[in-house]
């Protein structure tokens, strides 16, 4: 359980949530937590709560994570044109192979 308090990745909405349910009043940004506070609270008794809450806060950031990571990768991706038959100024996207992979391995991510 302390692993589990002590999760980087928990953020101002999971201690609020926990706080909530500890029926204490919780300040976002507050950083002065203790142990012996929340054991006072009693979260000694919602050994449950505490897993749900950190599992959500870590299963959060990995998806923050992937998001981000799809996102840098399609900011980088090049598309390449091509004239459209004689038009000077019509274009159409070429090698779309490599932009169809990549967008299935990201709908398959998401």
């Amino acid at each position: 359980m302390i692993e589990e308090l002590g999760n980087p990745y928990m953020l101002d909405r999971h201690w609020t949530k926990l706080y909530r349910e500890l029926k204490q009043p919780f300040t976002a940004g507050d950083t002065s937590r203790t142990l012996g506070e929340l054991i006072d609270f009693g979260v000694l008794e919602m050994r449950d709560l505490v897993t749900e809450v950190s599992g959500a806060a870590s299963g959060e950031h990995q998806l923050e994570e992937s998001l981000q990571s799809i996102a840098a990768e399609w900011t980088n991706m090049k598309f390449l044109t091509r004239n459209y038959r004689e038009l000077k100024h019509v274009y159409v996207l070429s090698g779309l192979d490599d932009i169809f992979v990549l967008l299935e391995d990201h709908q398959v991510t998401l």
